[in-house]
């Protein structure tokens, strides 16, 4: 399972950010894996619906883009769950930029045999 966090609204007078988009990035982690990410959202309210797609070396998350599942975002605070090929569970707290351009924080990534902390990095695709 995956989850991300974004927040919409006003959350100590920040203006809430809308995440609808793509975007890409990276990821590293704890264990030394790295990768590359793509997430693609859409925002209605504070609901958010989407896939994301991981490419890693042991290919626990598989290489076909993933459903996120429960996504919401809060001011600049975006959480969603999402679930691996293996099964995996992978949950996420994210941060977004003040200009809404950048997207990352850290999430967790359990399965058959590991439970791992991974830190992500997202850049709005243009």
């Amino acid at each position: 399972m995956i989850v991300v966090a974004l927040a919409a609204g006003d959350v100590w007078g920040q203006q809430a950010l809308d995440v609808t988009g793509t975007w890409t990035g990276a990821y590293q982690a704890q264990g030394g894996n790295a990768g590359k990410s793509t997430l693609v959202l859409k925002q209605e309210g504070d609901r958010v619906t989407g896939t994301i797609q991981v490419t890693n070396v042991d290919r626990s998350f598989g290489s076909a883009a993933q459903p996120i599942q429960d996504g919401r975002s809060s001011g600049r605070k975006l959480t969603f769950d999402a679930k691996g090929a293996d099964g995996s569970n992978f949950s996420a707290d994210f941060s977004v930029s003040r200009d809404g351009a950048e997207v990352g924080g850290w999430s967790r990534h359990t399965g058959p045999g590991y439970d791992a902390t991974v830190s992500f990095t997202h850049k709005r695709a243009k």
